[in-house]
């Protein structure tokens, strides 16, 4: 970070190449880099370490090597890597010259170089640029009025109150000091004179240095306040910088400074998530001020964060007494031991496969961290009890905060498993085992084994049904089945192996086998289409079409009428079940479905005399057999009725009862009216 750009006074033709790539504020003469390879882009250095950072997080310096290749300036797309220096445009030239050259920055060699080396007249620009002063609002509210070249900025700084006040010369008091002494004739520099010159000059540059880190800590705070930490942060850096370059850092007022100043930049590395920058801070506080107990407070959060709860429990525990901050230290400690009591209990309970209780365990937890072994023993809990998408969804966390997360990778990994996508599953399975070959605190290995298992025999069966081998498909997702234990029974994997089983009994005419597989399905996922509809399937299949009709009516109130197809296995239930309940007009005429109008009509005069009421008038017949003689003489009628007539007949052949034929037969009269109707309108007389 440089100077925010509200503080220059030059114009933007002037200043705006020299404005961070990064943070894109004004860079410091002595801290601005220059790409030298593709462009000339102005990064400060702080910035480039840190994007070169977030670039190869979490790598090892064997991994960075390797992807030099992927280096890349922070503004554009040209490549930094020095394997990829330009040719000269003149062949004469060496290749690399004229400001290339290679840093190395943050561990990684990158081809950028100091600008005052690189472009020197690009340098005595930025020098040349105008700015005010930036400490107290620039100016504003009562603050420093000074106005100057960028270059003149940090001399300002460094100087005492006589510098802003407008004292001549612009340099700090003590080099004035040393300049008068130096000037003096030299008969009259006595020894007493140069140690009483020393003694005033060293610890008058000591207290501006102590105070310009208190301005530029009261500026921090206000960055704080305002949520602008990576601000707020670099400025503490700064007056960190300011008391380091004074020497004598051990003297007391220097170290009870210093160890404000990395508890705030503490807690602002902490809000902004970095929780190792917060730790290391906050260790450096308690080196300087063992009883800050504010600073213990911090490292006890950043430990928390990091995942390392039992040493965050430890540090306030076995920190020495005093500081001013035995409440809050008292109510950290309470947290820490709360947070490792509910590891203690989600851990316990995972080893032992209770995992219901260990989603309550570490879903508390989660309410007081976020840290990734928070997240991760959560989303262990719910792969235990088969939620690969809450799983998904936690991993995915964790691997935004480190994408070289072992225990990450692999929860997705397994989540994927469980989810059915093998061929993803392995890739970050086999990433987690490179980072974590033995896979002692991951267990990668067995899940990647029995992924690379199930993938085959996936593969096999869902061959054998092309085929159309479904007793090699039924037999080989068996096999599946079991290597992929043992599985969670709400996996939608399990689901899927079992759904998938079921759809082959199915084309076997095995209905019962087809509908227990298709019910075990429906238990891992209740909205399995493929499952509903085999087991639908299979009812018809066992003539139980009532039954299909009552579980798809109580499917169509949950989530069904959404459904095409689940909404065409309704009507094909319901149209069964109509079907099924209609009278047997050829069985009761006693004539075969294929007979003609004559012998329908022949066989009906027969059939109606055997049924006619006066026949069955005598004692010898009761009211039971006289009632059933009336219904089947006034079914008689209704056959003859539905099959003398060709549409009707037709509609009747197909499956359709006498209710639908008739709203046929209506609606087919109400098109056909609106069609004649329709064409009087268009040749009547005008």
């Amino acid at each position: 970070m440089g100077i925010d750009p509200s503080f220059v006074l030059s114009d933007a033709s002037h200043h705006a190449p020299f404005l961070c790539a990064v943070c894109r504020d004004l860079t410091y003469p002595a801290d601005a880099l220059v790409m030298t390879s593709g462009c000339s882009h102005v990064v400060c250095r702080g910035c480039l370490e840190g994007w070169l950072g977030r670039s190869r997080g979490g790598q090892g310096r064997e991994d960075r090597d390797r992807e030099q290749a992927d280096l890349r300036c922070p503004a554009c797309t040209s490549d930094l890597s020095p394997s990829r220096i330009p040719p000269p445009a003149d062949p004469k030239r060496p290749r690399g010259s004229g400001g290339g050259g290679t840093m190395e920055v943050a561990g990684t060699a990158v081809l950028v170089r100091p600008l005052a080396e690189a472009q020197p007249l690009a340098y005595r620009l930025l020098g040349r640029v105008r700015v005010r002063c930036p400490l107290g609002g620039g100016g504003r509210g009562g603050g420093c009025s000074w106005t100057g070249d960028l270059a003149d900025l940090r001399t300002h700084m460094l100087s005492g109150s006589e510098t802003h006040q407008g004292s001549g010369t612009g340099q700090p008091v003590e080099q004035q000091m040393e300049a008068e002494v130096a000037a003096a004739p030299l008969a009259s520099r006595t020894s007493e004179q140069q140690a009483q010159a020393t003694a005033t000059a060293i610890p008058a540059a000591r207290r501006r240095e102590r105070e310009l880190a208190s301005s530029l800590k009261d500026e921090a705070n206000a960055r704080y306040a305002a949520g602008r930490d990576g601000d707020a942060s670099d400025l503490y850096g700064r007056a960190l910088a300011v008391l380091a370059e004074g020497g004598e850092e051990g003297a007391e007022e220097h170290q009870s400074l210093a160890a404000v100043l990395r508890c705030n930049r503490a807690a602002a590395r902490l809000r902004m998530g970095d929780a190792e920058g917060c730790r290391a801070d906050c260790a450096s506080a308690l080196d300087l001020n063992p009883k800050y107990g504010k600073a213990r407070v911090r490292l006890s959060r950043a430990l928390v964060e990091l995942g390392r709860y039992e040493e965050a429990r430890a540090v306030l525990e076995d920190g020495p007494p005093g500081g001013g901050a035995s409440a809050a230290v008292t109510s950290e400690l309470e947290r820490a031991r709360r947070i490792c009591r509910l590891e203690s209990e989600g851990s316990g309970c995972l080893k032992d496969g209770r995992y219901g209780e260990a989603k309550a365990a570490y879903g508390a937890l989660l309410g007081e961290t976020s840290s990734s072994r928070a997240l991760i023993g959560a989303a262990r809990a719910d792969l235990g009890l088969g939620r690969s998408d809450a799983a998904l969804r936690l991993s995915l966390r964790v691997l935004r905060s480190d994408r070289m997360s072992a225990g990450g990778l692999a929860v997705r990994g397994e989540a994927l498993y469980l989810a059915g996508e093998t061929d993803q599953a392995a890739t970050f399975l086999r990433e987690a085992l490179r980072l974590d070959p033995d896979g002692s605190s991951t267990g990668a290995g067995p899940v990647l084994k029995r992924c690379r298992a199930l993938g085959r025999r996936l593969s096999e069966a869902r061959a054998a049904v092309f085929r159309r081998d479904f007793e090699g498909a039924v037999r080989l997702l068996g096999e599946a089945l079991d290597a992929s234990e043992p599985l969670p029974h709400r996996a939608p994997l399990y689901g899927s192996l079992h759904s998938e089983r079921a759809e082959a009994y199915l084309r076997l005419k095995k209905y019962e086998e087809a509908m227990k597989d298709a019910a075990v399905a429906i238990y891992a996922r209740d909205d399995d289409e493929k499952a509903w509809l085999v087991k639908v399937r299979a009812y018809h299949g066992l003539e139980r079409h009532q039954d299909a009709l009552e579980e798809l009516t109580d499917l169509m109130r949950k989530w069904g009428s959404g459904n095409e197809r689940i909404r065409q296995a309704y009507d094909k239930a319901d149209f069964e079940v109509r079907k099924a309940r209609r009278p047997d007009f050829y069985g009761l005429l006693g004539v075969p479905s294929i007979a003609s109008l004559m012998e329908i009509k022949k066989q009906y005069k027969v059939k109606a005399m055997e049924f006619h009421p006066d026949r069955l008038s005598g004692q010898s017949f009761s009211d039971d057999d006289r009632k059933e003689a009336e219904t089947k003489f006034k079914l008689l009628g209704e056959g003859l009725e539905m099959l003398s007539d060709d549409f009707k007949r037709q509609l009747w052949d197909e499956g359709y009862d006498q209710e639908a034929i008739r709203e046929r037969i209506a609606a087919a009269q109400h098109a056909a009216h609106r069609q004649g109707r329709d064409y009087h309108r268009g040749h009547g007389h005008h």
